[in-house]
C-alpha cells in the first residue's frame, strides 16, 4: 500500500501480508481550513491512482447528497457532522476490492468510518478518524472499546485521519514537554501494538508546523519508503 497524507505529503509502502502478493495505494488527506469537500475539484486520476480514499474535514452533512460524491469505481462511505458545522470524514475504496464497511465498528459519539477490505489469504481493517474536541470531548474514553472490538476482529489495523495531537519529533520529548492530549493518545495505540509512521509535519503555517495528520497501523514493520 502506499499512503499519501497532506498537509505536506507523506508516502508509506504497506505489504498487504508478507510475500506481498496484493500491495493498495492509498491516499490520505485533510481539508484546508474553510474548505467544503463540495468545492473540492477531483482529478480524473485521482481514482484510477489509488486504491482507497480518505478524507477528513469534509464537513458533510445531510444536505449533500451521495450522487454528488460519486466518483466512478469507487465505493462511498461517509460519516457526516451532526451537532455542529465542520469536521466529518468520507472513504472511497476501489469497486475490485472485496470491501465491506463495518458499521458494527461505528460509533454515535465518534466521527470514525471503518471498513475491511478482504484479500485470499488475509484481510484488513482501515478506519478514517477526525478527532474533534468540540463534537466529542470525550474522545480517547470512547474509542478505547472501539479499539478493542476491531482488534478483536483483525491484527491488521491501519488508522488514517487527524486526530488533532501533536506527535512532531515526539521521539525527543520527555515528562511535561509532551502536550497531555498526544500523551493519552500514545498511551491509547500501546495496548495494540498500534505506532504512527509519519515522521514529517502535516501542518505548516507561517508560525508553527505540527504533526496531527497520522497513519497508524499494527504492522510498522511492513512500512517502507518508496
Amino acid at each position: 500500500m502506499t499512503f499519501v497524507s497532506l498537509g505536506n505529503i507523506s508516502e508509506m509502502v504497506f505489504e498487504v501480508h508478507s510475500t506481498a502478493l496484493h500491495c493498495l495505494r492509498i491516499f490520505s488527506t485533510r481539508l484546508k481550513q474553510y474548505q467544503n469537500i463540495t468545492t473540492l475539484n477531483v482529478s480524473p486520476s485521482l481514482p484510477r491512482a489509488f486504491d482507497v480514499i480518505a478524507i477528513t474535514e469534509t464537513h458533510l452533512d445531510g444536505s449533500i447528497s451521495d450522487n454528488f460524491l460519486y466518483i466512478d469505481g469507487m465505493k462511498l462511505f461517509r460519516r457526516d457532522r451532526t451537532k455542529c458545522k465542520g469536521g466529518a470524514c468520507i472513504m472511497y475504496c476501489a469497486e475490485y476490492l472485496r470491501t465491506t464497511h463495518r458499521r458494527d465498528l461505528a460509533s454515535t459519539d465518534l466521527e470514525i468510518i471503518w471498513a475491511e477490505i478482504k484479500f485470499p489469504t488475509t484481510s484488513a481493517l482501515f478506519s478514517v478518524i477526525y478527532r474533534s474536541e468540540l463534537e466529542c470531548p470525550n474522545f480517547f474514553e470512547d474509542i478505547y472499546g472501539v479499539f478493542e472490538k476491531a482488534w478483536m476482529k483483525s491484527d491488521s489495523i491501519i488508522l488514517l485521519g487527524d486526530f488533532n495531537c501533536d506527535l512532531q519529533g515526539i521521539e525527543s520529548k520527555i515528562g511535561s514537554e509532551i502536550q497531555p492530549k498526544t500523551r493519552r493518545l500514545l498511551t491509547l495505540f500501546q495496548p495494540f501494538g498500534m505506532q504512527n509512521i509519519v515522521n514529517m509535519p502535516t501542518r505548516i503555517t507561517p508560525g508553527s508546523s505540527t504533526l496531527i495528520d497520522l497513519i497508524v497501523t499494527t504492522k510498522p514493520d511492513r512500512a517502507n519508503q518508496p
